[in-house]
């Protein structure tokens, strides 16, 4: 059975232009030694001072990922585009895969607000090419889940997200300090027939709130008793449909529990209800001349409400 594995060696460069504008540009290059792919990823942002308090920039990336190992040691029956295995009764399929690549586009703003606060707004776009695909299905590794892989894939298949983050923030002050985040986007794919869907994370919104206080206590004032808290409401998982005909034990069956794609079936073309999650932590830290120990008591829970 062949071996694989990945290098990596990046160079990263910041230049001052001036006084108020600055550049960060690098390149990464990669080999995957099990099909000899190489690939170089060129990834350049520049920042521009407003004012003292504010800053702009804009940034750009080339990057590419690896899917998990097990998918491209797939075996199926013969292909002569494959390498042979058991007397070339059998084929590894996607062999010769090639890596998922992005180019992605950000631009910012940041803005401080007084001493201790900050609020930065960032619209962003990402296109995804050479997506591993299975022809004649509408099946797309960036909806895939971590299951065993078992289809032969290639690289025909693309993606599109794009939206815009929101970030207020509040820096510990007075044992005070607080957040929240927002962010509104889409989330598409396009299969190996050419035609868009929505991708299974294509949620719509994700926002979080979390705060907390904190007292310095103990004789010497040293220790640190701390409250937290963290609101979390987001878009309902993206699903498809189970078909008639289709049993629910027929899909467990199935080595990635997918539903069985259909030319008429649009996948993920429902939502389930709103996810709504909290988190409350009570800690406490005793510090000492060279140890410090933590006491932490933390309750999770997520909830989806009906769609």
């Amino acid at each position: 059975m062949p071996r694989t594995y990945q290098q990596r060696l990046y160079t990263n460069h910041k230049v001052a232009l001036s006084s108020r504008l600055s550049a960060v540009a690098g390149v990464n290059v990669m080999w995957f030694n099990l099909n000899n792919q190489w690939l170089a990823e060129p990834r350049i942002s520049v920042q521009y001072k407003t004012s003292p308090s504010s800053t702009f920039s804009v940034a750009y990336a080339l990057n590419s990922r690896k899917e998990a190992t097990d998918t491209y040691f797939v075996i199926i029956d013969k292909s002569p585009d494959a390498l042979p295995l058991d007397n070339g009764q059998r084929t590894m399929a996607n062999k010769d895969l090639g890596l998922t690549r992005s180019h992605h586009v950000s631009v910012s703003f940041a803005q401080r607000l007084g001493e201790n606060a900050m609020l930065k707004i960032e619209p962003y776009w990402q296109w995804l090419f050479d997506v591993p695909v299975e022809e004649g299905t509408t099946y797309s590794i960036l909806n895939h889940r971590k299951f065993f892989q078992d289809r032969a894939l290639v690289n025909e298949g693309a993606g599109r997200n794009y939206g815009i983050d929101l970030t207020l923030e509040r820096y510990l002050k007075d044992g005070f300090y607080g957040m929240v985040t927002a962010t509104v986007f889409k989330s598409e794919y396009r299969d190996a027939q050419g035609e868009w869907h929505h991708s299974r994370h294509d949620r719509g919104y994700i926002t979080n709130i979390l705060g907390g206080k904190e007292w310095m206590v103990g004789k010497t004032r040293k220790n640190v008793f701390g409250l937290n808290g963290r609101l979390t409401l987001m878009g309902g998982d993206r699903y498809t449909p189970i078909p008639i005909g289709i049993t629910f034990e027929e899909i467990m069956k199935r080595p990635d529990r997918s539903i069985p794609e259909d030319e008429g079936l649009d996948p993920f073309n429902k939502q389930k209800g709103m996810n709504v999650g909290y988190a409350f932590s009570v800690k406490y830290t005793i510090n000492k001349k060279h140890t410090s120990h933590h006491f932490i008591l933390e309750y999770l829970q997520m909830r989806t409400f009906q769609g």
